[in-house]
């Protein structure tokens, strides 16, 4: 299936900061359900692993739950989002400034908002430090 489209801006060779994707919760769920946490996680990070780690899984999903029968589809979705997920999933400063930003523009109230206290990074960084990430995206 063609659908003619062209490619107009490839945003993962800008590195421009992005925040796409995360996980919001509030800082006293995560302090009573720490452990769910990790494990969301853990399993995002193995999700991540294995569709840099196996294209033919990977292309394989994407064929099935998009209703793909075109392979060069299956090629262009994989080839999107493998080199953009880094291996330790951390939030992105810059990137969040600039969601700040963007809603700034409908909601001034935005403008007070602060990055740091927005984001904990703690759970990352002790599965990087514990060896989880290193040991997931090991050959």
């Amino acid at each position: 299936m063609k659908v003619g489209a062209h490619m107009l801006l490839d945003t993962a060779t800008l590195n421009e900061p992005e925040q796409n994707v995360g996980i919001g919760m509030t800082r006293a769920y995560l302090k009573d359900n720490r452990p769910v946490v990790t494990n969301v996680i853990k399993a995002s990070i193995e999700s991540m692993a294995r569709w840099k780690k196996d294209a033919a899984f990977t292309k394989g999903v994407i064929k099935k739950y998009l209703e793909s029968t075109d392979p060069e589809f299956d090629n262009v979705g994989y080839d999107a989002y493998a080199p953009v997920w880094p291996q330790a999933p951390y939030p992105s400063r810059d990137g969040m400034a600039k969601v700040i930003q963007e809603v700034t523009s409908q909601n001034p109230k935005a403008k007070d908002l602060n990055v740091d206290q927005l984001m904990d990074t703690s759970v990352v960084k002790e599965l990087e430090d514990g060896g989880f990430i290193k040991q997931i995206y090991a050959p």
